[in-house]
């Protein structure tokens, strides 16, 4: 089987890799079928996605959909409905937790709930023998105009069992020499443990039935991390920087500690990666260094106890967060802090405090977004009555956004309801924009 992934551009002034679509890409190749990708702008993606289908020839277009995104990839679908021998699937975090609001979409055939790495193998090999699938789990299927729900399936507990990431599609030359520093992306870990009511991962954990009794946090060894780079590295020589975009890096000392070696005898590039404040100890800290880490990226989220705490869920203390940026500081280790505004309950005397926290950090530069109420979250479910979903001006798109943010921010002009943010209406939406753009101006100078 021939398939076209679809992927939207998010960023401004470079190209980017997708971990999900890579690794998909890779079980397909060793399953036997072909794959190929069409990057597409914003702006003009129905031209785009003919050119591709044109030049193609795919049986099956993968759609991985984001909420940014559904509106577009929902003109997509509609305009490729005409094209009657294309079966149609949509993947990714929001069909996953979110695949009931997607069944009006007229021509999907298929939504992938959850990880589809052998689900989605699976249905390429029906639909290529011509069996029928429409009991696979993981998946939901539009059967004569009626969708039918299965179970969501299992996690693959073993993740080092992969190959790994497919880089050729996205022409990774094009995406590394787009990079300023030369990037390239790596994961070293699947989900997460915790339950910050703010975040998607919760709600996909929940929905998988064998993680009653196992960890829906899973970890590759050091060794199969460090293999997958130096493969990298060996076909792509002028990659000159390692990003992990792992949640945290730091979920374990030990294997911390073997992966720091490791790194540093056969890889030595500079790379950074993101923590959780309360797993960089003083020892985990020197273990970056040691390795040839030069920047980390922590969430502060709110400088107030009782949203990060009672209505983010967060369970850390601001004498943790000021430490853990102490600890990195004084190693010249660069630090990123991560921060929200405009959460449920939050006052602008609350916001503040997210300022004045920031000031005791001390970090090298900070993000900030005007808090995003995400369908599926446990905040979602508890405050949805006060989402409004916001469309900004010209003036105060980056703002709401973070000017330091990479994603694709959207003229004014062209900006449609689907691509609008949606934002809690505790504080004038007006109002968020300009603390923001406070912020963002005070700590990265």
């Amino acid at each position: 089987m021939k398939i076209l992934f679809v992927y939207f551009e998010m960023e401004r002034y470079s190209l980017t890799f997708h971990q999900g679509i890579g690794m998909l890409s890779a079980c397909l190749k060793a399953g036997g079928h072909s794959t190929s990708l069409v990057r597409l702008s914003l702006y003009e993606p129905l031209g785009g996605i003919e050119l591709a289908v044109l030049n193609e020839t795919p049986d099956i277009i993968a759609i991985s959909m984001t909420i940014r995104t559904v509106g577009i990839a929902k003109s997509i679908v509609e305009f490729l409905s005409n094209h009657k021998n294309l079966f149609i699937a949509v993947g990714g975090v929001y069909p996953t937790i979110a695949f009931e609001s997607l069944f009006d979409i007229q021509g999907i055939n298929a939504i992938c709930i959850g990880e589809g790495e052998h689900s989605f193998v699976e249905l390429c090999n029906r639909l290529e023998s011509g069996i029928d699938y429409s009991s696979i789990y993981g998946f939901c299927f539009n059967i004569d105009g009626h969708w039918k729900v299965n179970p969501p399936g299992s996690v693959i507990e073993d993740i080092n069992s992969l190959p790994f990431a497919d880089r050729d599609i996205f022409d990774f030359d094009g995406v590394i020499n787009s990079s300023r520093k030369r990037k390239a992306t790596f994961m070293a870990t699947r989900g997460c443990d915790h339950d910050c009511t703010y975040c998607a991962n919760h709600a996909i954990k929940n929905a998988y039935t064998n993680c009653r009794n196992m960890s829906y946090f899973r970890s590759r060894t050091p060794e199969n991390v460090i293999l997958e780079i130096n493969e990298v590295l060996s076909r792509y020589p002028a990659v000159g920087f390692v990003t992990f975009q792992d949640d945290t890096l730091l979920f374990n000392s030990n294997w911390l500690d073997n992966f720091a070696m490791l790194y540093q005898e056969h890889i030595g590039l500079p790379f950074c990666c993101n923590a959780r404040v309360d797993e960089v100890t003083a020892e985990n800290a020197t273990r970056l260094k040691n390795a040839g880490c030069v920047e980390v990226r922590m969430g502060v989220e709110a400088g107030n106890d009782y949203i990060r705490n009672e209505i983010l869920k967060k369970h850390v203390s601001k004498e943790q967060i000021i430490e853990s940026f102490q600890l990195l500081n004084e190693l010249d280790i660069k630090t990123l802090s991560l921060n929200m505004m405009g959460m449920p309950n939050e006052t602008e005397e609350m916001i503040l405090e997210t300022f004045e926290l920031n000031r005791k950090c001390r970090p090298a530069a900070a993000r900030c977004t005007i808090f995003e109420a995400r369908i599926g979250t446990a905040v979602y479910e508890k405050y949805k009555e006060h989402i409004t979903h916001y469309i900004p001006n010209e003036t105060e798109n980056a703002a709401l956004l973070g000017k330091n943010d990479d994603r694709f921010i959207v003229e004014s002009d062209k900006i449609s309801h689907e691509l609008s943010i949606p934002i809690l209406n505790f504080l004038p939406s007006t109002r968020l924009a300009e603390l923001n753009e406070a912020f963002l101006k005070e700590f990265n100078r």
